[in-house]
């Protein structure tokens, strides 16, 4: 084993991960901290030494709540809702007395301001609604280069450094939006998990630091739409859950004319639905019709449910409009 940085002796004349290293030379500030590193890599426990952490259950505006200090991946087409659903659960935590950060780099600050302000007029709140609810603008930020020392700088100094700073300010802090993850791992696809790890990493240790626990929604655009809404390629809407907590899927449904045969929706209209998978918090994990009512996105029917109410309703209509139709 390597005794230290400059000793005169090498033990171990060779590393399975690394070059061999010549006996009776003095060992380079590099090979020690190579050779530390390996020996450093992995840890064995047994659980019963692992202290369990009881999760506060973080309250919610559309579902049934969030483990505290959890990474959800909040994933859908474009123009889903992803946005709408963020700003709803931080405008709400704001009015109730609690400090969220919203960090947006999809559009400049005039332009998203302008779609902070349709969905305030939405949810019937004013400015002062807004008091505790932090924006950052990261618009026109990319990563220069696809390199790993790169993506640590970047990912860590810029946006780590942004969201530590916020948290070790805010009193009473709930959520953290980033809106969105895609414009920043679209530019390096294939170093989008090294971002994500590193990401994550570094958020939690943030929150460890300073003991306070909001929950990260981390908005992420699927590649491509209904088709592909279990796609869990690199780019695709189930891409980044290998580093998140738990997943919310929103899905938007076109309703063409073989669907409205089936299901007996209005041939032509859309729907949305939400699906949430999470190991933290006891809530139904099937997918559910997601509603939009004075103003506030609200959680429906489960998918099932509400098709067999729309046939049924669809068959009862008929029937009105033909008497004596083979329809029930």
């Amino acid at each position: 084993m390597l005794s230290g940085w400059g000793s005169e002796t090498v033990t171990k004349e060779t590393s399975p991960q690394f070059k061999p290293v010549e006996r009776g030379r003095k060992v380079t500030q590099q090979e020690f901290t190579n050779q530390k590193r390996a020996e450093d890599r992995g840890e064995f426990f047994k659980i019963e030494d692992v202290k369990l952490i009881k999760k506060e259950v973080v309250k919610s505006s559309v579902l049934e709540g969030y483990a505290a200090g959890s990474i959800v991946s909040v994933i859908g087409a474009p123009k889903a809702g992803k946005s709408t659903f963020s700003l709803q659960e931080t405008i709400q935590a704001s009015r109730e007395g609690y400090d969220s950060l919203y960090m947006f780099n999809e559009s400049p600050k005039v332009r998203f301001s302008d779609i902070v302000r349709r969905r305030m007029a939405q949810m019937k709140v004013g400015d002062t609604d807004l008091s505790n609810l932090t924006f950052c603008n990261v618009y026109g930020e990319v990563l220069g280069s696809a390199s790993y020392a790169s993506i640590d700088a970047y990912m860590i100094r810029f946006w780590g450094g942004k969201i530590r700073y916020w948290i070790a300010r805010a009193k009473k802090p709930r959520f953290i939006v980033i809106d969105s993850i895609s414009k920043v791992g679209r530019v390096y696809v294939a170093q989008l998990f090294k971002m994500m790890e590193t990401f994550c990493g570094d958020v939690v240790n943030a929150m460890d630091e300073f003991k306070k626990y909001p929950v990260v929604l981390l908005i992420h655009q699927k590649s491509g739409g209904f088709w592909e809404k279990y796609d869990d390629s690199v780019v695709g809407g189930a891409g980044l859950i290998h580093e998140t907590d738990s997943t919310v899927n929103i899905r938007k449904y076109e309703v063409n004319k073989k669907m409205s045969v089936e299901t007996g929706f209005k041939w032509g209209s859309r729907f949305y639905t939400i699906q949430v998978d999470t190991r933290d918090i006891d809530c139904p994990q099937n997918e559910r019709v997601l509603n939009f009512t004075d103003g506030y996105l609200k959680v429906g029917l489960g998918l099932e449910e509400a098709v067999a109410e729309a046939a049924a309703e669809r068959r009862k209509q008929q029937k009105l409009e033909r008497p004596g139709s083979w329809i029930d």
